[in-house]
């Protein structure tokens, strides 16, 4: 079966970069992108007030867009699956995470609604690891009173500053140490998750994790889920490459 995809991402830079390197060096099928240049908050709240029961009405993602702001080629056309990437933005005065827990819940699944992916606590958390299996990444955390300056932070984690040069090794070696890191908030286990664990994780579970340690501690539990867009496509190509290493 030909596959279409979609990526919806917050950002019209790096977001996309990552978007194109991912499926191009790692995954190996062509991507369609659509910046959506603001954050999840505005999305959500825009959601809410034109579609309060949007989970009922059935509706995926390409549609509410193309209803909110008209019609574009990208959105217009039938894709098998849509990914969305968004920052996690907490600051934000608009942030309803009632409702963001609903929008997980709904935006689950990249073969019908779509699936929605949050970075805690942004897309830049991609950098901020030291090297490849460092294991204090698990418990990296970044606190919310700091958030102005989380990009200036990681820009002293100088190892993968620039994204060009990534290839498949380093993409998938970020995606374990996240994949272990998820998998320690969800079971407190710092291991590689199973598939069969792996495969119950949702969005909404993470966020619930997160939400807590940001009122246990005011802090965030440094995390990059638009990672697991690759174990989301090929699992046993992941567990092959990095789960005995």
């Amino acid at each position: 079966m030909t596959k279409n995809i979609l990526c919806i991402v917050e950002g019209a830079s790096y977001e996309p970069k990552f978007v194109e390197n991912v499926f191009s060096k790692v995954i190996g099928l062509s991507v369609e992108i659509y910046s959506y240049k603001t954050n999840i908050h505005v999305l959500s709240s825009t959601i809410k007030r034109l579609y309060p029961e949007f989970e009922d009405d059935d509706l995926d993602i390409t549609g509410i867009l193309t209803e909110i702001y008209g019609e574009n080629e990208v959105l217009k056309r039938k894709y098998t699956d849509i990914f969305m990437i968004f920052d996690f933005d907490p600051q934000d005065t608009a942030a309803d995470f009632l409702f963001l827990h609903k929008m997980l819940d709904y935006f689950c699944d990249s073969t019908d609604h779509g699936k929605l992916f949050i970075n805690y606590p942004m897309m830049e958390s991609l950098k901020h690891v030291s090297f490849l299996g460092e294991e204090d990444y698990v418990e990296r955390k970044f606190p919310i009173s700091d958030l102005r300056d989380y990009c200036k932070t990681v820009g002293t984690f100088l190892k993968f500053q620039d994204i060009r040069k990534y290839d498949r090794r380093i993409y998938l070696g970020l995606l374990k140490l996240n994949l272990v890191k998820c998998n320690n908030m969800l079971s407190g286990m710092s291991v590689l998750p199973s598939f069969s664990d792996y495969s119950v994780w949702n969005g909404s579970s993470i966020l619930e994790a997160e939400l807590k340690c940001v009122e246990d501690e005011s802090q965030i539990l440094v995390l990059n889920t638009s990672l697991f867009i690759i174990s989301d496509y090929n699992w046993q190509m992941v567990w092959r490459c990095i789960g005995e290493s």
